[in-house]
């Protein structure tokens, strides 16, 4: 067994403190190499096993750890865990830039809840700059007075001379023994705390947080590693080491994934031991394929323009046939709230022409009048007039909106003899097969969810003829490795490159041609197309 005395013992007392622990291993109070059997086998039905045979251990654990605290002041510097109480800033900046991108756009709404908070230093320090309100629990009450003298009392409004933490709840308890309101917190924190727990007890904890979180919530859990080649569980004065791959483990075992995952990257260390970062929440991460190295897989993450809201899974978007529904006829109801006309035409025309200088050197003079098309969520047929019918004969139009097409016959009537008016969804509309030598989504996918939209794309592709195209154009996020969810025009969600290409590949589809719109609006959202042919 690997002993750390750091910065707390002498090397005497280390001496005596490790040949202490033996004697207890020999009389079966101490059984480290059982976290092993879990810790190299991957299977997430296995439990932990318990670092201690006996209740009696444990309580005596419990007992140490207590009387360490009892004995120490209430003070910033007694409460890091690893080097002096210099370390306290930079740490808690370490901590900060590792969770900003998931708290976006203020504080406001947003609650917190500090497991094993002390005197408050993370809660003040780091909850207190991406939420609002931070509810603290700790069993010590010196600590608990002095998290309240930092923060101030509960119900006061913030100002220049109110308390920092208005709201928020003290509660004066074992971690163990507090049960959390469900759903309730935007972020939960347990820094340098997990330490001090047993592994049945902090598996029993982190199941019950995993309850508290809201939607989109996230376990933030940051404390002292052992090594990643250690072969057991490391005691270290009262406190457990435990590998990067055990934390991993006790977070899926209860029902939570791992969001991100880092390691105390300042320099020089601060650190006497390693510290692990783990940001986990109860939805599953989606990954797909780095387009420039297929080994590399990069996680499907975004936020939402408007609120904020930071989205760890896909799944907080369409996690149902519920959520598919609303999102789809939240879209119905914008639409057919519109009008039938052209907003911004002179943008319209910038837009239409880069489409249409996209598409020509694919579909060579002289054969437009064998050819035919199909434009899906067509509107007032803008892309079919202005694009489509300068290299195909005839377009059909698919749209949900009766008054769109209307307006779209009326504007096509003596240029699209044959074509057929559809009112359908994207997602319903039938495609015969082998009909089209050009299909259109123009500003049309951003609507679709993803499972729906490899299908649209999966049916597109039947309904081309030999040597026919897909032809993509959306608006893609401000932020590349971030898709954006925004709700100023309907419900819609812009997707990254890899987004888009992991989408084209699941249906089947390769890349032929791609550029990115060059005359557009200053500062406006990227726009990208596409021309796409099955694989």
């Amino acid at each position: 067994i690997f002993f750390r005395m750091a910065q707390r013992h002498s090397p005497v007392l280390a001496i005596c403190f490790t040949l202490w622990c033996l004697s207890l291993s020999t009389a079966g109070l101490v059984v480290l190499p059982h976290t092993v059997q879990f810790v190299e086998q991957e299977d997430p039905q296995l439990k932990p096993h318990a670092l201690w045979e006996s209740q009696a251990a444990e309580d005596k654990w419990y007992g140490d750890v207590a009387a360490f605290w009892d004995d120490r002041a209430a003070a910033v510097g007694n409460m890091i865990e690893e080097g002096p109480s210099r370390n306290s800033v930079p740490d808690l900046q370490e901590s900060l830039e590792f969770l900003q991108e998931f708290f976006p756009q203020g504080r406001q709404g947003r609650r917190a809840l500090d497991v094993g908070a002390g005197i408050g230093r993370a809660a003040k320090g780091l909850l207190l700059k991406l939420v609002w309100t931070v509810d603290l629990v700790d069993q010590s009450a010196a600590f608990t007075r002095a998290a309240k003298g930092a923060l101030g009392p509960q119900g006061l409004h913030r100002s220049a001379s109110a308390p920092l933490n208005p709201g928020g709840e003290y509660y004066m308890m074992r971690v163990q023994d507090f049960v959390p309101k469900p759903a309730a917190y935007d972020l939960i924190s347990l820094h340098w705390m997990a330490l001090y727990l047993s592994d049945q007890d902090l598996l029993q904890l982190l199941t019950t947080l995993k309850g508290a979180l809201k939607p989109n919530g996230l376990l933030f859990l940051k404390d002292s590693l052992a090594p990643d080649d250690a072969d057991q569980a490391v005691l270290d004065d009262s406190r457990i080491l435990r590998t990067a791959k055990f934390y991993k483990g006790l977070l899926q075992r209860a029902g939570l994934h791992v969001v991100k995952h880092g390691h105390q990257t300042l320099e020089p260390l601060l650190h006497t031991n390693r510290v692990g970062l783990f940001l986990a929440g109860s939805d599953k991460v989606h990954y797909i394929p780095d387009p420039e190295d297929p080994n590399v897989l990069l996680p499907l993450m975004g936020t939402d323009s408007h609120t904020g809201e930071h989205y760890h899974s896909l799944s907080n978007l369409w996690n149902s046939d519920a959520s598919v529904k609303d999102w789809e006829d939240k879209n119905v109801k914008y639409w057919n709230e519109r009008q039938a006309n052209v907003n911004n035409p002179e943008i319209a025309a910038v837009d239409l022409r880069e489409s249409d200088a996209f598409l020509k050197p694919a579909f060579p003079g002289g054969q437009r009048w064998t050819r035919r098309g199909l434009d899906l969520g067509a509107g007032v047929g803008r892309v079919s007039q202005g694009v489509l019918l300068n290299y195909v004969y005839t377009v059909d139009l698919v749209d949900t909106g009766a008054h769109f097409l209307r307006e779209a016959k009326r504007r096509l009537s003596t240029r699209n003899l044959h074509g057929k008016y559809i009112q359908s969804s994207v997602q319903d509309a039938s495609i015969d097969a082998n009909t089209y030598d050009l299909v259109c989504l123009q500003y049309t996918a951003l609507y679709i969810p993803d499972d729906e939209l490899i299908g649209v794309l999966r049916k597109a592709s039947a309904g081309l003829k030999p040597g026919g195209i897909i032809f993509v154009k959306d608006n893609l996020p401000i932020n590349p490795a971030k898709f954006q969810v925004n709700r100023d025009s309907g419900l819609n969600i812009f997707r990254t490159e890899p987004h888009y290409n992991w989408l084209y590949k699941s249906a089947g589809l390769k890349i032929i041609a791609r550029q990115q719109q060059q005359e557009w609006i200053p500062d406006a959202n990227p726009v990208l197309m596409w021309q796409l042919k099955p694989e």
